[in-house]
């Protein structure tokens, strides 16, 4: 299962997870370095491709047309509490690799729609049927536990 990053995680990031041997790409590699991309442009490429979508870019959950795209591709979404945004970078680096494990074995096994939300706590959270808003935790299960 591919695992695409937006810009809101550094392309080197998602290189180190590369090399630790992890399917990932990031939006440079494949729409192109600095070239302006619509949120909605890659949320669709996600679901062309049969990518697992990972952001801190909480504007798609406020936003009607980005909410809508998401809505629409029925992926599986990861997003990065904005907190995590606010950390110096080596920390962001840190925070990426040591929570990798438990939100990659969380969006593998969730159904297509699921939005995942990770606290920079660690904290995992699944909304049911892609809400955001109103949306419902599902029950937490054993392997959300921090580990």
């Amino acid at each position: 299962m591919t695992f695409f990053f937006d810009r809101c995680v550094s392309k080197k990031v998602v290189g180190a997870l590369r090399c630790l041997g992890e399917d990932v790409i990031h939006l440079d590699e494949v729409f192109g370095d600095n070239v302006k991309v619509a949120d909605q442009k890659w949320i669709t490429y996600c679901k062309l491709m049969g990518w697992i979508a990972v952001t801190c870019d909480s504007w798609i959950h406020k936003n009607a047309p980005e909410l809508e795209a998401l809505r629409e591709a029925n992926i599986v979404s990861v997003f990065i509490a904005e907190a995590w945004n606010d950390l110096p970078r080596w920390d962001k680096a840190v925070w990426v690799i040591k929570n990798w494990p438990r939100m990659k074995k969380e969006a593998e096994h969730e159904k297509p729609g699921a939005i995942i939300h990770v606290a920079v706590q660690g904290q995992i959270d699944i909304l049911e049927g892609g809400k955001w808003g109103n949306a419902r935790l599902k029950q937490p299960r054993a392997r959300r536990s921090k580990s």
